[in-house]
């Protein structure tokens, strides 16, 4: 049970996904609302990567269990844009397809700059996976971060605060 919120924090970018989805034509009148939304969910994970800090959760755990979906996500996709032939119901779903792209979709304007930049001759499948590639390797980063500022700021905290001992000599001394 105790295991039950890091699981499902480990679905806030799917949902974030969705979100962009059902908000797709807005996002595509507005491009500028891409980038927003892509940094607010680099903002969200990061938060994501300090919560789990607070909660005292082994750090390869709390990367592992909150990018899982990003880890299963990536070879998913592959899997479907590589299976012969593309498309056909007897070898893809389309439901996974699109499944294995809510992880990555919140942050699609950022690493579809960067594959381009990385990629510049790559071919579609090539450069799709690679995107999704480079979303998960974003994310894990930004949750890695805001883990590490957690758990700093953590100690930082227990430096500052004043050790029982301490509280009696000084109640002691105050008498």
């Amino acid at each position: 049970m105790k295991r039950l919120p890091h699981i499902l924090i480990a679905f806030v970018p799917i949902f974030v996904g969705f979100v962009f989805v059902s908000a797709l034509f807005a996002l595509l009148s507005f491009p500028i609302l891409l980038y927003i939304g892509a940094w607010g969910t680099l903002l969200i994970w990061g938060a994501v990567g300090y919560l789990f800090a607070k909660w005292k959760t082994p750090m390869l755990y709390a990367i592992l269990v909150a990018n899982s979906i990003g880890i299963i996500s990536v070879p998913l996709y592959a899997w479907q844009l590589y299976t012969p032939p593309f498309g056909s119901p007897l070898y893809s779903s389309p439901l996974i397809a699109h499944l294995s792209q809510m992880f990555s979709l919140p942050t699609f304007s950022l690493t579809l700059r960067i594959t381009q930049v990385l990629m510049p001759n790559s071919a579609w499948p090539a450069l799709a996976v690679w995107r999704q590639v480079t979303s998960l390797v974003l994310m894990m980063l930004v949750f890695t971060a805001g883990f590490i500022a957690g758990r700093l700021i953590s100690k930082l905290q227990l430096r500052k605060s004043p050790l029982p001992q301490d509280l009696e000599n000084a109640n002691s001394h105050s008498v």
